[in-house]
């Protein structure tokens, strides 16, 4: 009984990880695609891309910038991605690619740097 338990507990973290999809997997099209950010930057590489939940409908603005609210650390994070970085999903998915390195936070900074919009494209 314990250990039937321990490996539903142990498939339903790994579904829960699986879903993140940093690169590689089902963020494969992003980088496949060779899609870019407003500074003309590549979108992914294997750890920035990942599957968003906004906590509420994306706000398109007048300069053709786009934002959006979602979890980070548990708290709401408004994030803003410039107008040459927004593309279509290929997926039933918001998807946003944010690099994360030594001198540069995008997460942190709250611009990612480029925000797939689902049910926008034919796969």
């Amino acid at each position: 009984m314990k250990l039937g338990l321990a490996l539903i507990a142990i498939a339903v973290v790994a579904v829960g990880l699986a879903r993140l999809a940093w690169g590689h997997g089902e963020a494969q099209w992003v980088a496949d695609g060779n899609y870019t950010g407003a500074n003309g930057g590549a979108c992914c590489d294997e750890r920035d891309c990942v599957v968003i939940y906004p906590l509420a409908s994306p706000e398109w603005h007048t300069d053709g910038s786009v934002s959006y609210v979602i979890m980070v650390n548990g708290q709401p994070r408004e994030m803003q991605t410039e107008q040459g970085g927004i593309h279509p999903s290929r997926t039933l998915d918001y998807w946003m690619c944010a690099w994360r390195g030594e001198t540069t936070d995008e997460l942190a900074e709250g611009r990612p740097r480029c925000f797939f919009w689902p049910g926008t494209a034919a796969p």
